[in-house]
């Protein structure tokens, strides 16, 4: 066979194989089923704590749907806590907890880092097209909502030890158990933060059962309502 007519049919399946597997949203770990949602990929780790015997403590936490339950676990004081990432302690260890679904604006404007800004402007113009004073006084009503629903009384965390970017944070859930919500949700229902950051996959479900379309879609209702209440971000 002629060399040139091998290497065509070689590119013409290469393309189709790619076609293919971008309509299924397999590469990128979007579901596509979900116009505009999230992104969804699951990356299952061990707890990443050292220093935690928990077979020899007795200290083994309980499991649901495949998330470890951090009962009791406390907010620490930390410079860089926000809206959706802050610092937890829980049996004597702690780590930066990352909340699925919700991104909530910078707290400050960087006058150094090009990203930072730009990230500021992007966030503004999803929450109704803020000024770059209007994004970051959002971000820091998150901090100071977070604060006051978690900082003065324990909480329970869900959590599958999934990395943030492989950093040194982790995804998970808080459970607000007074607003019977999650506190992703209850950022969302504020007006204090986007739809935005990856879920835990979208095949998996979320500890209390719900499948991480059903939690989109809830996510969804909850931002509508905010809009028409002028509630956070959608009032400025």
């Amino acid at each position: 066979m002629n060399k040139r007519i091998v290497i065509r049919l070689v590119l013409i399946a290469a393309v189709a194989i790619f076609a293919y597997f971008k309509h299924r949203g397999g590469n990128d770990g979007i579901d596509n089923s979900v116009p505009d949602g999230p992104k969804r990929t699951a990356t299952l780790k061990d707890n990443p704590l050292e220093g935690i015997d928990r077979e020899a403590t007795g200290k083994a936490n309980e499991r649901i749907n495949g998330y470890e339950v951090l009962r009791g676990a406390r907010l620490v004081d930390h410079r860089n806590n926000d809206g959706d990432s802050f610092f937890v302690e829980h049996q004597g260890r702690q780590f930066e907890l990352r909340l699925y679904y919700v991104d909530t604006p910078e707290k400050y404007l960087s006058d150094r880092h090009e990203d930072q800004r730009r990230r500021v402007a992007e966030q503004g113009q999803e929450l109704g097209g803020l000024s770059d004073q209007q994004t970051i006084a959002v971000g820091q009503e998150a901090k100071a909502f977070v604060l006051n629903q978690i900082g003065s009384d324990s909480f329970d965390v869900y959590t599958r030890w999934e990395r943030v970017y492989e950093g040194e944070r982790f995804y998970g859930f808080v459970d607000l158990v007074s607003a019977e919500r999650y506190l992703s949700e209850e950022l969302i229902a504020q007006g204090l933060g986007r739809i935005h950051t990856k879920g835990p996959g979208r095949d998996e479900e979320l500890p209390d059962g719900r499948s991480d379309r059903q939690f989109y879609l809830g996510l969804k209702d909850l931002e509508k309502q905010a809009q028409r209440a002028g509630r956070g971000a959608w009032g400025k």
